[in-house]
């Protein structure tokens, strides 16, 4: 495979919590992908008002973001079968918030 093609579409699934600076290092790691993921679902899993401003930062960083805010904790199992719902991939590939991917993980 040529380095940067997909053969597949990933959805990259990210529940979070009121972690906003580890989300976003979380996201960066996805986007600097040498195979890009199709997309990125965060699930805020109900984050206090006082994170939503560096959330909408993170959610309006890049077009592949798809952004879910729920209104209270669901804990991680609901968050992510919310993010399943709302994947299109034919793969899934889950994230904890306070994680990094190295460069070719996806690929690899």
């Amino acid at each position: 495979m040529e380095k940067g093609t997909r053969q597949f579409n990933v959805s990259v699934i990210i529940p979070t919590f009121n972690r906003p600076k580890l989300l976003a290092q979380a996201v960066r790691s996805v986007l600097k992908q040498t195979c890009p993921a199709s997309e990125i679902v965060i699930i805020d899993n109900g984050s206090k008002p006082e994170y939503f401003s560096e959330l909408s930062s993170i959610e309006n960083s890049h077009d592949s973001i798809n952004f879910i805010r729920l209104q209270s904790n669901k804990g991680p199992g609901g968050a992510r079968n919310i993010g399943i719902e709302n994947s299109k991939g034919d793969w899934i590939l889950f994230l904890d918030d306070d994680d990094v991917l190295a460069p070719d993980f996806i690929e690899a």
